[in-house]
C-alpha cells in the first residue's frame, strides 16, 4: 500500500483559478473474483449432483457462492468507488478526478478511513482462506481443481486500494518541440476542455442542489397545506425528514466547493441557495408553523430568482 502525493506544481502566480483551486486524485482499487471458468461445467456428460452447488454457466466460485468475507471486501471496492466519483468531480484521464482544494483535509481521511476498513476485511478473508477452500473443494466435487486457487500470497496481492494526489496542469505547461502557432493551439486546446469539463461538474452539482431545495419546498408546501386545512386532524400529517434538509444543506456546501473556476454566475447561485439554508433546522422546521412559514416563503423566493441566474 503506497498513496501518493505529487506536489511538483508551477508558482501560485502564474496559476489559473482551476489550478490554484482544485487537485487532481486517482483512486486505485484491484481485487480478485475468486471465480473461476471451467469449461467443463458446460458439458452435461461432466455433470454430476455434487459438482453443482458452486458451479453455475461454467463460473466456479473458488471459495463458495457466498463467501461472507470475500463479498465484503468486493462490497467495500463498489461503496469506496461510488462515494469518490460523488465527493470528487470528472476530469480528462480515466480515471482521475477533480478534487477542490478546500475539500483536500475531508476527502483524504475519508480515503484513509475506507482504505484501512478494506485491508481490514482482507485480513479477514485471509484468517479464514484454507478453510473457505477446504469447503469449496467439498462443494464442488470433481469440478474442483487445486491449482485454480492460487496461494494466500497470491491472493493478498491481489487486493489493493490506493490513491494519489496531483497538481492541476498549468495550460502552458507542454514540453514538446513544436512551432509557438502549435503551441498556442495545444494551450487553447488545453484550458478549454479543462474549462468544460469544471462546467460540466458544476453544472451537475448544481442541478443536485436546485434539484434537493425543491424537495425541500415541496415537503414544505405540504406541512403548510395541512395547517391551513380544517379537516387536517383527519388526515395523516406529512413527514419533514432530517435527511432533507441535510441532504440540501450538503449540497450546497459541494456546490461552493467545486466552484474551482471562480464562475460568478455559480458564485451568486451558490449565494441564493445558502440564503435558504441559513437557520434551517429539521426539527424546529416539524414542531413551529410560524417558522415552516418563514422558511417556506424564503425557499420559494429563492426557488423563483434561480432561473434569472446566468448559469
Amino acid at each position: 500500500m503506497s498513496n501518493q502525493y505529487i506536489t511538483t506544481a508551477a508558482p501560485v502566480s502564474k496559476r489559473n483559478p482551476i489550478s490554484a483551486n482544485a487537485l487532481l486524485v486517482h483512486l486505485y482499487i484491484s481485487q480478485w473474483s475468486g471465480k473461476k471458468i471451467d469449461g467443463r461445467a458446460a458439458n452435461p456428460h461432466t455433470n454430476a449432483v455434487n459438482e453443482k452447488a458452486n458451479s453455475a454457466s461454467g463460473v466456479n466460485h473458488l471459495l463458495g457462492a457466498d463467501c461472507a468475507e470475500l463479498n465484503r471486501i468486493h462490497n467495500l471496492g463498489t461503496t469506496a468507488r461510488t462515494w469518490f466519483v460523488s465527493a470528487t468531480m470528472p476530469w480528462m484521464d480515466r480515471g482521475t478526478r477533480l478534487l477542490p482544494v478546500r475539500r483536500f483535509v475531508e476527502v483524504e481521511q475519508e480515503l484513509l478511513q475506507r482504505q484501512q476498513l478494506y485491508y481490514e476485511a482482507v485480513d479477514e478473508l485471509m484468517d479464514v482462506y484454507s478453510d473457505r477452500v477446504a469447503q469449496s473443494r467439498v462443494a464442488l466435487g470433481a469440478m474442483f481443481d487445486e491449482t485454480d486457487c492460487p496461494t494466500p500470497d497470491h491472493v493478498r496481492a491481489a487486493f489493493s486500494m490506493r490513491f494519489r494526489f496531483a497538481p492541476v496542469p498549468e495550460s502552458g505547461d507542454f514540453r514538446v518541440d513544436v512551432s509557438n502557432e502549435q503551441m498556442a493551439a495545444l494551450m487553447q486546446h488545453y484550458a478549454t476542455e479543462a474549462t468544460d469539463l469544471v462546467q460540466a461538474g458544476l453544472k451537475a452539482s448544481s442541478d443536485v442542489a436546485v434539484e434537493a431545495l425543491r424537495t425541500l419546498s415541496d415537503r414544505l408546501d405540504a406541512l403548510q397545506e395541512y395547517d391551513t386545512n380544517p379537516e387536517a386532524g383527519t388526515t395523516r400529517k406529512p413527514i419533514l425528514r432530517d435527511s432533507v434538509v441535510e441532504h440540501f444543506i450538503d449540497a450546497v456546501d459541494m456546490l461552493e466547493a467545486n466552484n474551482v473556476a471562480e464562475n460568478p454566475s455559480v458564485s451568486q447561485m451558490a449565494t441564493h441557495l445558502r440564503q435558504a439554508a441559513r437557520s434551517l433546522d429539521a426539527s424546529a422546521l416539524r414542531s413551529s408553523v410560524n417558522v415552516r412559514d418563514e422558511a417556506a416563503t424564503t425557499v420559494n423566493q429563492v426557488l423563483a430568482t434561480l432561473p434569472s441566474l446566468d448559469f
